[in-house]
Parts: structure tokens; C-alpha cells; sequence
């Protein structure tokens, strides 16, 4: 093991603090307690899968582990005091109890060390006698041992025999006889504890059996040293028992709290969930209500749009009756107009035979001047001549006013039927255009009934996916209302989960108290 730095500072520790953990059988730490890792100065994870030499102490001898592992590959436990290295180079010292787990079948599967404080006095002779050891001298453990009750038994069979002598050297004395008997029976009494002891002894040795350690733990070298071994012993055999099953139980109160705190949070958690699933029952309730009244109104729009197309139908009938009245109205105002534009000709036809009228009325009045002239230069015999040549004057004249007046009458029929023309060209432009809206119209109305066959067919097919979806929001709320039920049975189930772990978290506080009284 390379050389690592080391301090004169001793950590100390308190009597109730046990410094647990485990090795694999290769003594590669597999684990560490937190006041293991706290006086060593290392985390868990420094610890874990290293070494278990990782803290030992330079100061222990090799004739020390030498014997622990003798004594765990024979299956059995090993205690002494050990000087431990933290990891900044600190000591401290702990009462190790080293002892192998075994499985159903008894097979070796892993080391358990337990460490407790160590006493002073246990310290000082560890010390000192670790030192002799490293040192190559002869430690007091392994000189002879001192047996008090031989050196006991000795003297008093000597003290029996001497008085016994004293008897029969001497004449009869009362006192002499009764002290021979009392010695003798001091021996035989003597003899008996002493076999008793020796078998308390031996058990003792059966228990552990290390003259170094009961040198170290009771201070003499007579054979009582065993006994005190064997009793420090069986108290860290409790001692180890109680910090496992302690060690064991803090674990356990740990996970009892997490599991009170996590079936504390999961009731929690199922009360919201139970919330939120009555939430979505709800609003799948109203989501179902809502694609009624949406499936309700989709039929409504489906009849609508089936009205539309039936007026858009109508419509286009009508445009079409409007489109062939408006071609019939066309073909009558073309005929008008050409009707019109033949009284224009023939005004101006009659126009043109009113002036020549005119003009020969012109000329029949200057003639008939003329005539009346002449007659008036015959006299009497002109006379009858001047009276014809007075009437076709006048005749001339009538003939010409009428003219005028018929004249008049044509100018303002000739206006009247060109306004008539103009009107009637308008009403053609007018014709046209309507016929051309009305079919932009007929377009507009086709183009209508089409979007509504198709509104029609889109709201069929809508219709249809409401009724499915409606089927689906039905199912939905089926299974919402099984998964509500479900919600409930789980809250029940993690109220009863929390109470049991609430009760399994009580449980352990006793059994930790309880554990406490042993320790």
C-alpha cells in the first residue's frame, strides 16, 4: 500500500454512533452508513467498490488482520480495537466486531464490520502492545497465563498437608483436627469451583479465543481475561445485531416517509386527476350537447341549402323566361324601329309632295293674279273670269295653308318618330345589356345551384361525421366515466396506501425506539 499522509489528531465519536459496513468476500467495500462516512471523511460513492483497506491505519499491525481473516475464513467472528486513517490523515479509534453473512445455505456472502467507540483504557493497551507487535518485541499477551485459582489450590493443599503433618507428628489436639478438616474441605471446595471455572473458561474460549484481545480488553494475563472477552464479545455480537437491525430500520424509516410523502402526493395527484376527469366528463357532456345542436343545425343548413337550390332552379327559370321575353321585346323594338324609320321616309316622302303641292299652289295664285289682271283689263266681259281666277286664289291659298298646316304636322311627327328612333335604339343598347345580365345572371344562378349541390353534399358529409363523432364523444364519455370510477377506486387506494405507510412509519419509530434501548 503506497504512503499516504497521517496526522496526530484523533477523531472522536460518540457512544451511540455505530460505524457500519459491508465488503464482498474480496474485503471491496459494497457499503458504508453515513456516520461511517462522516468520521472517515469519505462520500458513499469514494467508498464504494474500493478497498476496505482504504482506512486503515499504518499504526495496526499485520498480525492483527492476519488473525481476523483467519478467523472469518473459518466462518467465524473476530473483535479488537482497531485504529482506522481518515482521509485527511486523522485516526480514530473503534471496538470492530467483524463477523462473515451467510445465506439459507449457509455459504459465506459478504463481511459485516460494525464499529462502536472504544473505551480509553482498551486504547492505551492496544497501543502500546501494537506497538511491541510492529516492533518485533514480545507483547504480554504472549507470555504465560496467570491461573489465580492454582496458585490457590496449591496453597491450601500445602496448608492441608503441613497440618496434617503437624496431627500426626504431635499428640491429639482437638483444634489441629478440625483445622485439617477445614482445610480439607476448603480443597475439596476449592477443586470443585475450580473445575467450574475451567469449564466457564473454556466456554468462554469457545466464544472467542484470542489471548491478545483478552489481554487488551480486561488488562491481566490470568485466565478471567477470557471471560471478559467472551462478555465484550457477546455485547458487540448485540451491539452488531442492534446497528444492522438500527442501520436496517433507518433505511426503512426513510422509505416509510418517502412512501407517506409519495402516497401523501399520489392522493394529490389522483384528487386533481379525479378533478380534471369530472372536468372532461363535463365538457365531453357539453361537447356531446354541442355536436347535437351542430348535427341539429347541420340538417337545418342541408334543408336550407336544398331550398336554395330549389329557388336558384327557379330563378334560373325565371332568368331564362326573362331572357327569352327580353328577345322577343328586342325582335318587336327592331320591327318598331324599322316601322319608325319607314314614317320617317314616308313623312319625308310626303314632305317632299306637300312642297311641290306648295309650289303649284305658289303658281296657281300668281296665275290666278295673273288672270284677274287680265280680267280686269277685259271689264265687263272679264268679269266672270276674275270671279273664277278669285276662287282658284283662294283656292291656291287654302291649298297652301293646308300644305303649311299638314307641313307642320309632319315636321312634328318626323321629330316625334326620330326621338321615338333614338328611344327605341336606347331600348335596343338596353335590350342587349339586360340580355346579356340575364345571362351573367343565368351564369351567376347556375354557378349558385352548383355551390349548393355542393353545400348540400358537404353538409351530408358533415352530417355524417357528426353522427360519428357524436358515436366517438359517446363512447368517450363512456370510458371518462369508467376512468372517473377508476380515478376514485385509486384515490381510495392511495389514501389507504398513505394510512398503511403512515402506519408503517409509526411502527419503525418504535422499533428504533426499542432498538435504542439496547444500544
Amino acid at each position: 500500500m503506497k504512503h499516504r499522509i497521517k496526522t496526530d489528531t484523533e477523531v472522536k465519536f460518540s457512544e451511540s454512533d455505530i460505524l457500519l459496513s459491508t465488503t464482498d468476500l474480496q474485503s471491496f467495500i459494497t457499503y458504508a452508513n453515513d456516520e461511517f462516512c462522516k468520521i472517515a471523511g469519505y462520500t458513499l460513492d469514494e467508498m464504494e467498490g474500493k478497498p476496505h483497506n482504504l482506512v486503515r491505519h499504518s499504526d495496526m499491525p499485520k498480525l492483527a488482520f492476519a488473525d481476523l481473516w483467519t478467523h472469518l475464513k473459518n466462518g467465524q467472528s473476530w473483535m479488537g480495537p482497531v485504529k482506522n486513517r481518515c482521509k485527511n490523515g486523522n485516526y480514530y479509534w473503534v471496538n470492530a466486531f467483524v463477523t462473515p453473512i451467510k445465506d439459507k445455505s449457509g455459504r459465506t456472502v459478504e463481511f459485516q464490520s460494525v464499529r462502536t467507540k472504544q473505551s480509553d483504557d482498551v486504547v492505551q493497551r492496544a497501543t502500546a502492545e501494537y506497538a511491541k507487535i510492529n516492533d518485533n518485541q514480545k507483547s504480554h499477551a504472549t507470555a504465560a497465563k496467570f491461573d489465580a485459582t492454582l496458585y490457590i489450590s496449591a496453597l491450601l493443599l500445602i496448608s492441608f498437608l503441613g497440618s496434617l503433618a503437624g496431627v500426626f507428628s504431635s499428640r491429639f489436639d482437638i483444634f489441629n483436627c478440625l483445622l485439617v478438616l477445614l482445610l480439607a474441605s476448603a480443597n475439596g471446595l476449592m477443586y470443585f469451583w475450580r473445575q467450574k471455572y475451567l469449564a466457564l473458561i473454556s466456554k468462554a474460549k469457545q466464544v472467542y479465543d484470542n489471548p491478545l484481545m483478552a489481554y487488551l480488553y480486561s488488562g491481566t494475563n490470568d485466565l478471567s481475561g477470557f471471560l471478559n472477552l467472551a462478555l465484550e464479545m457477546q455485547q458487540a455480537k448485540l451491539k452488531a445485531v442492534v446497528g444492522r437491525v438500527n442501520d436496517v430500520t433507518m433505511g426503512v424509516n426513510q422509505n416509510a416517509q418517502q412512501c407517506a410523502e409519495s402516497g401523501h402526493n399520489v392522493t394529490e395527484l389522483l384528487n386533481k386527476q379525479t378533478d380534471e376527469v369530472s372536468q372532461i366528463v363535463v365538457a365531453t357532456e357539453q361537447m356531446t350537447a354541442s355536436i347535437n345542436e351542430l348535427s341539429s343545425s347541420t340538417k337545418k343548413s342541408n334543408q336550407a341549402a336544398e331550398k336554395s337550390n330549389q329557388a336558384t332552379e327557379e330563378g334560373s327559370l325565371a332568368v331564362k323566361q326573362t331572357i327569352n321575353s327580353i328577345s322577343e321585346l328586342d325582335k318587336k323594338l327592331k320591327t318598331a324601329s324599322s316601322q319608325l324609320e319607314n314614317l320617317i321616309e314616308g313623312n319625308q316622302h310626303i314632305v317632299a309632295i306637300l312642297s311641290e303641292i306648295n309650289a303649284i299652289a305658289d303658281q296657281t295664285n300668281l296665275l290666278a293674279l295673273n288672270a284677274a289682271i287680265e280680267a280686269a283689263r277685259a271689264g265687263d266681259h272679264g268679269r266672270g273670269f276674275a270671279v273664277v281666277a278669285g276662287e282658284v286664289r283662294a283656292l291656291a291659298s287654302r291649298t297652301q295653308q293646308s300644305t303649311e298646316e299638314i307641313n307642320n304636322v309632319l315636321n312634328q311627327l318626323t321629330h316625334a318618330s326620330k326621338e321615338a328612333q333614338v328611344a327605341m335604339k336606347d331600348g335596343l343598347n338596353l335590350s342587349a345589356k339586360s340580355v346579356e345580365l340575364a345571362h351573367q345572371s343565368g351564369d351567376s344562378l347556375d354557378h349558385i345551384k352548383a355551390q349548393s349541390i355542393k353545400l348540400s353534399e358537404l353538409n351530408s358529409i358533415i352530417a355524417h361525421a357528426m353522427n360519428e363523432q357524436l358515436t366517438a364523444s359517446q363512447v368517450i364519455a363512456t370510458n371518462l366515466t369508467a376512468a372517473q370510477d377508476f380515478a376514485h377506486k385509486c384515490t381510495e387506494l392511495g389514501h389507504t396506501s398513505q394510512q398503511l405507510c403512515e402506519a408503517l412509519l409509526s411502527k419503525v419509530t418504535e422499533q428504533t425506539a426499542l432498538i435504542n434501548q439496547f444500544k
